[in-house]
């Protein structure tokens, strides 16, 4: 007959610790496989929205588990109808608004939001005329639904 402190000795065998410890180790570089993914992920969409020879005058970001944002300053030479374009080829953003003044500037404004499964995707662009030719400011947010 068998005794109920039989029945456990089977459970801690050594062979069974490198099974669970095994387990373990596949669960971690599960983990951490989907981490590098989604910030590799994270700078390519950060790269999509780069202007062509426009300098950078600011990136802030901000991540928690299930919302991402971040927002991308640029100036350019460039003409508004250009960077325009660009974006439309490069993003498929269509035009919301032309607001005749946005603080005192001429500015476009344009958007796209996707929805994929549990995913949200929007980005906007604003291109405004300033003084020292034409600004760019990106806001992109990726939202886990």
């Amino acid at each position: 007959m068998m005794t109920l402190a039989d029945s456990h000795r089977g459970r801690h065998r050594p062979g069974n610790q490198a099974v669970v410890q095994g387990c373990g180790f596949l669960l971690l570089l599960a983990i951490v496989s989907m981490a590098g993914l989604y910030f590799f992920l994270i700078n390519e969409l950060r790269q999509t929205t780069h202007y062509p020879g426009a300098t950078l005058i600011s990136n802030r970001s901000f991540y928690t588990p299930r919302f991402t944002f971040w927002h991308q300053e640029y100036a350019t030479s460039d003409s508004p109808t250009k960077i325009g374009r660009w974006y439309q080829a490069a993003s498929g953003l269509q035009v919301v608004a032309n607001p005749p003044l946005f603080i005192g500037r001429e500015c476009q404004l344009w958007h796209r939001l996707d929805r994929q499964f549990v995913l949200e995707h929007e980005l906007g662009v604003m291109i405004c005329h300033g003084p020292r030719g034409r600004q760019i400011f990106v806001t992109r947010s990726l939202v886990l639904r």
